[in-house]
């Protein structure tokens, strides 16, 4: 555990807690220096202001202080690691408009709210999956709103009824922690994320026969029948179809289907008739489709033949 405390004259100082021994430790030379997040690799990350009246951020490695300072800005810091090591944190530009920014294997990639005006963006916590949390205001003055940043969308956190709400730091299960204001008091959330149904249908099918025998020309009904079920979490099935797919490319059925507690049954008629130089049969593929209300689709199929011998 890492944070940072002031002593009887309220300099600011950091501290690693192994849980037993407090060990409070410095980035040499500075007026202060505050901690904020530890990962698994004991890899540190915080913020200090050194004599010259400079803020920075820094990451502490295995005993070594590596200072991280956005190129061209007035004052960073730094307040989220994750396990990969890469490091998230806000700094101040011209005007005093602050930006968020990601700082991986070297390079500050620097990502703004869209729409945010000064103090616009600020970034608190990264996981394993580099999913951001952080807060930002879009005009000066307005309440601060939660953000979560994931492969390039932002998607705003407010706690119903808040006056302002921060996101503070994000698990590698994508739970969020931050805090929250009504105007009179402030609280602590844990927000946990709704997991997007991305299973499509499992789907069954058989088909009886499976053998259309002797070729002789004539039309066989096939019986074909299944279920489908869409999971436990699932969105349950919105559409489900059939195709019957030739390999001579003559058109045969297609449809809707219709289902029963979950199942299904349909007749199609095929042609019990090859031709003469098939030395392996001829193929009847028979599709089954179906897609849930999230937009997943599923597909089963099975085979009917008309055997050469």
């Amino acid at each position: 555990m890492v944070g940072f405390y002031h002593d009887v004259n309220w300099k600011m100082h950091s501290y690693l807690y192994d849980g037993s021994v407090f060990t409070t430790f410095e980035v040499p030379g500075s007026v202060w220096t505050d901690t904020w997040a530890i990962n698994d690799s004991s890899q540190i990350v915080g913020s200090y202001q050194d004599s010259n009246g400079g803020t920075y951020g820094f990451l502490y490695d295995k005993g070594v202080f590596t200072t991280l300072a956005v190129p061209g800005a007035t004052s960073n810091g730094a307040q989220g690691i994750n396990a990969s090591g890469q490091i998230v944190g806000d700094y101040h530009g011209s005007n005093f408009v602050r930006h968020g920014y990601l700082y991986d294997e070297g390079v500050f990639t620097t990502i703004d709210v869209p729409g945010a005006s000064p103090p616009a963006t600020n970034f608190y916590g990264i996981n394993a999956s580099g999913q951001i949390v952080g807060s930002y205001v879009v005009v000066n003055g307005d309440s601060f709103h939660g953000f979560l940043y994931e492969e390039g969308v932002f998607t705003t956190i407010d706690v119903p009824g808040a006056a302002d709400t921060d996101a503070l730091d994000i698990n590698d299960g994508g739970k969020i922690v931050g805090t929250f204001n009504d105007n009179i008091r402030s609280y602590g959330f844990v927000a946990t994320p709704v997991i997007a149904d991305k299973t499509p249908p499992v789907i069954t099918i058989s088909a009886s026969p499976a053998t259309l025998s002797p070729p002789n020309g004539r039309l066989v009904t096939v019986a074909v029948s299944g279920a489908i079920t869409d999971g436990a979490n699932g969105s349950g099935v919105q559409a489900s179809t059939y195709q019957v797919t030739d390999e001579y490319g003559q058109i045969q059925p297609s449809g809707s289907l219709t289902l029963a507690n979950g199942e299904y049954a349909f007749s199609v008629a095929l042609q019990a008739s090859r031709r003469g130089n098939d030395r392996d049969g001829r193929r009847y593929t028979i599709t089954v489709s179906a897609t849930d209300q999230a937009g997943n689709r599923g597909d089963a199929l099975t085979l009917v033949i008309v055997p050469h011998g």
